[in-house]
């Protein structure tokens, strides 16, 4: 990625070198689904949006990463499992998405999981 400055550590913003602000998010690997786990909640997902925010930076640990536009997050979140608050609205989107060689992310209900691998960089060093 070419390194980077962090412009909002509690909200992991980071402004990389080339100009592009993205959200990231580390991983849980979970051996028996073969998948990486993140979560996203709304209110986080729209303050990034809000504060210029295009990518979402998905590490995977000491395989790569998966740099989502924006776009395609709000395509997963219609058909992301989600855990919901008291009231019934959504805590947070759950972010599943398997390792190379086939990246795909999980998609829940009748909707089949979508190829993301055009969106993975896989670690270098």
């Amino acid at each position: 990625l070419g390194g980077g400055e962090i412009i909002n550590a509690p909200r992991k913003q980071v402004l990389l070198h080339d100009g592009r602000k993205v959200k990231a998010h580390q991983a849980t690997f979970h051996e028996k689904h073969n998948e990486y786990w993140y979560s996203v909640s709304p209110d986080s997902h729209q303050h990034a949006k809000d504060h210029g925010c295009e990518y979402y930076l998905f590490i995977m640990s000491n395989v790569g990463f998966v740099m989502l536009p924006f776009k395609e997050m709000e395509a997963h979140f219609q058909f992301a499992y989600t855990s919901k608050n008291m009231d019934g609205t959504t805590r947070q989107y759950q972010v599943h998405i398997s390792p190379p060689p086939n990246v795909v992310i999980k998609e829940y209900g009748k909707a089949k999981d979508r190829d993301i691998s055009k969106y993975f960089e896989a670690r270098t060093d």
